[in-house]
């Protein structure tokens, strides 16, 4: 801990503190920063015990630096030894939140020509260049010298400094003085008596430490100089404050200050290789302008070289999503797996091709991420949604041209070298979900897309079992269908298929409805067309829901919108597609009417149940309802009044026997038992109403509607046995259906049709 006792007017002075700004803090050890977080902590608990747990004691640190200068200096050290000291490495780290800054102050002078700021800019990004630890080959610019004239110059070592300082102070002009230093050995409770003795003056003299002046000092007057000590921080006289000498005493030395950190001209003298992080990425970006810079690179052997290296640790830099560009660079980023899944080409049961991730950084950018299957065994037990990992040794690569789960221009690519950290604790504030919705009435334009997948929200309304259908292709896969109601009141159909069906929480989702409106997002869908009808969302592997999750503030303003009592979600019922329908007849509506139903029979006691047939007929709402005279509601249910072709199971009535029938009575009727399948151009093409309000947050802002909390509904990963087996009863309907039997029928199978 740092030697600050409670009681004291330094300890009262930080409980008073409201911020702390620490600047250059990636070039100070971390026990610095652990030291003071365990004074602060036993500080601010004197006044609240729960400060005891809380880093810094509840204090907000502002940490000002930048990854790619220079690191803590450790002796000797490795690379991983001087990562371990600095601020990244300490458990604090996690609980800081990085901001970025992101505008170039240099590129705002109003007085910069167009040509200047072209130059400033190119200047500038090959600063970032060199700090991000790649160059080209055309490092060597040809640039006007003669502009060119020594302002400063920076070296690598204090040796080589010390020697630079000694011969520049010679050019002067104007008079010299020496200053001399008094050094003594500190007297401390452990230092031996004979310490003069053992470290004599003369002795004394001969160390040069760091952060220290030389024992011999020769100044003249126009010498900068620098301090090295906090003298007057109001006076602005720092650690690291510039200063002109403009008058020499006994004493006393007079001088202004020489203001900012950047300078106009700028010499590097590298005599000596870097050594470390960052260094030349400092020195060349000391310089204001690409004409103020002049680098000497002197060889071994005195010559000039060319070429010269430079020291990068990219475990340090930890990299936002938005400025990874495709090449090998050894990019660290941080993200939040929020999406993962399998892809196994057009059948489930086929071997993996591929892992597929969204991720997520901690400034809300979500890129798509590829795991090849040679790197499935290494990496897929870590690849979890939720989880927040550091990667390393990643690829950066051009974003695939199909099926994009997210919008960008690029993507990751992970592969057996890569390397997956878990981040603990986990970084407050950091983002969970990505999605980019689609309104509705966009729908019909994106059939043809297969460049992106589709994101939409809404009301669910209806909702069926998981069910095993068999497939156009005679692939048998699970199907659960979905209603989506918007704003306006539009609907879209969802298909869930194979492991999305089954996962869908279906019996939790549908007793929710009961008390509650049920919101959701679903992300990863394609918009597909049957036969010209209207367009409809399918959800296979890449699909995913978030169902009344408050987090998400498009889901609440959707909630807060509606405004309504909840209405509970209907139950659709899928039937079965094992069953044929290669042998359907095609019949008009007058020839339906006009045909014999035991025409079929061969038998004379044949019952009207033996006289079932499946036929398809091409109608109208008002024909369809002439069909069957004594459904009294379904002009009701069917009143889009379309041509539509509609396969449907008939009949003949009870009250008609094979002795009875007449194939030219207009009156003979049958009784409609379902409607079975949509076939062939059925509904004219889709027309949505435009949204009720501009976005859902505006909406959401104008609302003050006290409705019940959101509470979040998770899926099924294992199939719901209870949802599966529900399915809707005759006495839920507004039908007498032991009187109406075909009315209950047409009711139950077409209003999951119609509604489309």
């Amino acid at each position: 801990m740092c030697d600050i006792k409670r009681g004291t007017n330094l300890a009262n002075l930080l409980i008073e503190t409201s911020i702390i700004i620490w600047d250059e803090a990636l070039m100070t050890n971390k026990q610095c920063f652990e030291a003071f977080d365990r004074s602060l902590r036993d500080i601010m608990a004197e006044k609240d015990d729960h400060a005891a747990h809380i880093p810094f004691g509840g204090k907000i640190i502002v940490l000002g630096g930048d990854p790619k200068q220079i690191l803590p200096v450790i002796e000797n050290g490795t690379k991983q030894q001087i990562i371990n000291a600095s601020i990244i490495s300490s458990y604090l780290w996690p609980h800081t939140k990085i901001l970025f800054l992101t505008q170039n102050m240099r590129l705002q002078r109003k007085d910069l020509t167009e040509d200047e700021y072209k130059d400033l800019q190119s200047f500038n990004d090959w600063i970032l260049n060199i700090g991000n630890g790649y160059l080209y080959q055309t490092i060597i610019l040809k640039l006007n010298l003669t502009l060119w004239f020594t302002r400063a110059i920076l070296a690598t070592t204090n040796e080589i400094v010390d020697e630079i300082n000694n011969y520049m102070v010679t050019l002067l002009p104007t008079e010299r003085r020496e200053y001399y230093s008094a050094d003594t050995i500190s007297k401390c409770v452990d230092a031996p008596n004979d310490a003069n003795i053992l470290y004599p003056v003369e002795y004394l003299n001969t160390l040069n430490a760091n952060n220290f002046p030389p024992h011999k000092l020769t100044l003249k007057i126009g010498t900068p100089v620098m301090l090295l000590r906090n003298l007057n921080q109001h006076l602005g006289l720092c650690n690291g404050t510039r200063i002109m000498i403009t008058k020499l005493g006994d004493t006393l030395l007079e001088g202004i200050i020489i203001t900012g950190q950047t300078l106009a001209n700028v010499g590097i003298y590298l005599k000596k290789k870097v050594f470390t992080h960052g260094q030349l990425y400092v020195a060349v970006s000391r310089v204001t302008n690409r004409k103020g810079l002049k680098i000497l690179i002197e060889n071994d052997d005195g010559s000039c070289g060319s070429t010269t290296k430079n020291i990068v640790y990219k475990d340090m830099d930890i990299t936002p999503l938005s400025q990874l560009r495709p090449g090998t660079y050894t990019y660290v980023i941080i993200v939040r797996v929020s999406r993962v899944w399998e892809f196994h080409g057009r059948n489930d049961d086929e071997p993996i091709r591929h892992l597929d991730l969204v991720v997520i950084d901690q400034q809300g950018t979500a890129m798509y991420a590829e795991v090849p299957p040679d790197a499935l065994s290494k990496l897929q037990p870590q690849l979890k949604e939720g989880k927040i990992l550091k990667m390393r040794k990643i690829s950066i690569d051009k974003a695939k041209p199909t099926f994009k789960p997210v919008h960008g221009l690029h993507m990751i690519r992970l592969h057996d070298r890569t390397i997956l950290e878990d981040v603990h604790p986990e970084p407050k504030g950091f983002p969970k979900y990505a999605y980019f919705l689609t309104p509705f009435m966009q729908l019909p334009q994106l059939e043809q897309n297969k460049e992106y997948f589709i994101d939409v929200i809404g009301r669910i309304t209806a909702l069926s079992d998981a069910t095993e259908i068999t497939t156009n292709s005679g692939i048998v896969r699970m199907k659960r269908l979905i209603h989506l109601m918007d704003l306006s009141g539009n609907i879209v159909e969802i298909s869930l298929w194979g492991s999305r069906a089954e996962e869908f929480p279906g019996q939790q989702v549908y007793e929710a409805s009961k008390t509650n409106h049920v919101i959701s997002i679903f992300v990863g869908t394609l918009v597909k067309t049957l036969s010209g009808a209207r367009p409809f969302l399918s959800g296979t592997s890449a699909c995913r829901w978030y169902i009344n999750v408050p987090e998400i503030p498009e889901i609440t303003a959707f909630y807060t919108s509606i405004g309504q009592e909840s209405q509970p979600i209907q139950k659709i019922t899928l039937e079965n597609a094992n069953e044929s329908h290669n042998m359907i007849e095609q019949k008009s509506l007058l020839e339906l009417r006009s045909i014999d139903p035991f025409d079929n029979l061969g038998a004379q006691n044949a019952t009207h149940q033996q006289g079932l047939r499946e036929i398809a007929i091409f109608a109208t709402s008002k024909g369809m309802y002439a069909l069957n005279r004594t459904t009294d509601t379904a002009t009701n249910i069917i009143t889009c009044g379309e041509k539509m072709t509609v396969v449907v199971k008939i009949q003949p009535s009870k009250s008609i026997d094979r002795k009875g029938a007449n194939r030219n009575n207009k009156d003979l009727a049958f009784d409609i038992l379902s409607i079975k399948k949509r076939h062939g151009r059925d509904l004219a093409p889709c027309v949505f109403k435009s949204e009720q309000t501009d976005t859902l947050l505006d909406a959401f802002s104008s609302q003050t509607t006290n409705l019940a909390p959101l509470v979040p509904i998770q899926s099924n990963k294992e199939n719901d046995q209870a949802s599966a087996t529900h399915h809707m009863s005759p006495q839920d309907m507004d039908i007498d259906h032991n009187k109406y039997p075909g009315a209950f029928q047409l009711y139950q199978t077409a209003k999951s049709i119609y509604q489309r």
